[in-house]
């Protein structure tokens, strides 16, 4: 798969900062929850591996979105709200910018609808277990 899909790939450092800029702008709570807005970019790089590997129609899990829920669950002040305006502030991006990179021809039909259906995928991974992690650190 050339075309769109690859040239995403060679900005991805880039394009991971320019979305945490995003996600920080636009997500409140990163503004005054420094451990969130520090974890953002690695967790962000590690995501957008992920979606490069759904875009080339390559089988991944959700197992990096758990991770990253469980530890905005645990480990800042961030609400499963603010969680997912975060991913979708970054799915949004992502698709924008494959849509801006792709010749007049190319068709990107299959990439951005793998790509919706890895977001709800993740986004069901993600609420179950942020609530699952709340719900531990409640009875502790």
């Amino acid at each position: 798969m050339d075309g769109a899909v690859e040239r995403l790939g060679v900005e991805l450092e880039d394009l991971t900062a320019r979305i945490a800029q995003r996600i920080v702008e636009q997500v409140p709570e990163y503004q005054v929850d420094a451990v969130a807005r520090q974890m953002l970019v690695p967790f962000l790089r590690q995501n957008a591996d992920e979606v490069m590997r759904v875009l080339r129609g390559i089988e991944t899990t959700t197992a990096a979105a758990r991770n990253v829920a469980l530890v905005d669950a645990v480990a800042t002040d961030l609400s499963l709200d603010a969680v997912e305006r975060t991913y979708a502030i970054a799915r949004d991006a992502f698709a924008d910018r494959l849509r801006a990179l792709a010749a007049d021809d190319e068709d990107l039909a299959g990439p951005l609808a793998r790509l919706d259906e890895a977001y709800v995928m993740v986004l069901e991974a993600i609420r179950d277990e942020y609530r699952a992690a709340k719900e531990r650190l409640e009875r502790e």
